[in-house]
């Protein structure tokens, strides 16, 4: 039944006459109208705090979900995204490695040992580096030095020496040919050991020093040693007597340098018809020398300790 409003209940209510066994009827029926009204007004009243209550709660969920006023929505929402691929890529290897789990294991552990064969790569390295290569004496491939016989000349004339290296494992010289009857050589004798090189430049030592003595006027020597980065240096000097006017003078010279490292023994000679002084001597084994010092590092492979 609807409700019945104030002055349409007056209205209805001036037709009827008064009943004298009950006064006050009518005031009654408008006080029950009136406390229906407001009761109705209440319970909307109440509806509506109910809804805005729920929007704030709402909102107050969503707030702290937002967090601070900088955590933008467009940041977190990248977020998940690139989260769930994860999860999602985790259960499909799952069920395929369930579907198949011998396949896949079989795939890994093939692959594995193909890669044996790249880590034993390595093991050419060592083959490379272990063949050094060969010696190369100073002027190795220069225009107008070409392939030589060895030749050590010790002493002069009659008493001219050869000291024949024996058991080498390696041996060999260049030389080139220059105007006026000057020449010059290098070259590299290699021992099977450090023992038998330095027995090698003992024997040539003796030997020199054994020449014909200048006392006896037909030849003179000048033995000396050569320092320099090397376990040992020697230098040999020689020239021949010859007589004019009475005064003795000796002429065509000829100066070996050798320098030993470890195994090894290096050489360079040059030979003219210059006089035998000590200012011609040091000015040929000055010229020599570098042929020592060009060498003379690539030698430490003969050597206990190596390069």
């Amino acid at each position: 039944m609807s409700p019945i409003s104030e002055d349409e209940l007056r209205a209805r209510l001036r037709d009827v006459s008064p009943s004298p066994s009950v006064p006050g009827y009518a005031e009654v029926l408008v006080e029950r109208a009136q406390a229906r009204r407001r009761r109705q007004r209440w319970v909307s009243g109440l509806a509506v705090a109910a809804a805005v209550a729920t929007v704030a709660l709402g909102a107050l969920v969503v707030g702290d979900r937002i967090g601070r006023d900088d955590a933008l929505p467009a940041m977190p929402t990248p977020t998940p995204t690139f989260v769930e691929p994860t999860p999602t890529a985790s259960p499909t290897s799952p069920p395929s490695a369930t579907g198949t789990p011998s396949g896949t294991s079989t795939a890994t552990s093939t692959r594995s040992p193909s890669a044996t064969p790249t880590s034993a790569s390595p093991s050419a390295t060592p083959t490379l580096t272990s063949a050094p290569a060969p010696v190369r004496l100073l002027h190795d491939g220069r225009s107008g030095w070409s392939p030589a016989d060895l030749e050590v000349p010790l002493c002069v004339g009659e008493a001219r020496v050869f000291p024949a290296p024996r058991g080498t494992t390696e041996m060999r010289a260049i030389r080139a040919d220059f105007v006026h009857g000057a020449n010059m050589s290098e070259g590299l004798i290699v021992f099977p050991s450090a023992e038998e090189a330095v027995g090698y430049l003992a024997d040539v030592r003796r030997i020199a020093r054994g020449c014909t003595d200048e006392s006896s006027g037909d030849t003179k020597v000048v033995v000396d040693s050569v320092d320099g980065p090397w376990g040992e240096g020697l230098s040999v000097a020689s020239a021949q007597r010859l007589t004019s006017d009475g005064t003795p003078r000796w002429a065509g010279l000829g100066v070996t340098v050798f320098a030993r490292v470890g195994a090894a023994v290096t050489f360079g000679q040059y030979g003219s018809k210059a006089e035998l002084t000590e200012e011609s001597v040091a000015s040929d084994i000055a010229q020599l020398r570098p042929a020592l010092d060009h060498v003379a590092p690539q030698l430490c492979r003969y050597t206990k300790a190596g390069c």
